[in-house]
């Protein structure tokens, strides 16, 4: 979490300078891994998913080699990714790993989001949710 500065009880994160990742405090085997973001910083450049537990330390991995993610719409590079305009918004990753499956919702308000993406989950061992920024 390099580059990465917390604020108001870690509630809040900013990034500067990257591409760095931000992961979940849990990783899981098993069950479903879950949060919800809202994603107002400077820069529009982001993406949000899925990486393997051993990928922690490797900041570009989600932008670069990550098979299950969404990056928001105008961020240069990540062509393995699907573009969603999630910039202003709330994004939920639900990542049910016995279903093999990852969700990506996005809204304006927590409770209006929609279901954007439904992705494979790409890894069969333990992982974490991440965040890319610059």
């Amino acid at each position: 979490s390099r580059n990465w500065s917390f604020e108001d009880n870690n509630h809040m994160a900013r990034c500067s300078g990257g591409p760095a990742l931000l992961t979940s405090a849990e990783s899981a085997r098993s069950g479903t891994l879950q949060w919800l973001l809202f994603c107002e910083e400077e820069s529009e450049a982001f993406a949000v998913g899925v990486v393997p537990a051993h990928e922690v330390e490797n900041g570009d991995y989600l932008h670069t080699t990550g098979k299950c993610g969404l990056k928001n719409t105008n961020t240069d590079g990540g062509d393995q990714l699907m573009e969603w305009p999630m910039h202003g918004r709330f994004v939920e990753v639900i990542c049910d790993i016995e279903r093999n499956k990852v969700t990506f919702k996005v809204g304006e308000k927590k409770d209006a989001m929609q279901e954007v993406k439904i992705l494979e989950l790409a890894y069969n061992e333990e992982v974490k949710l991440a965040v890319t920024g610059w």
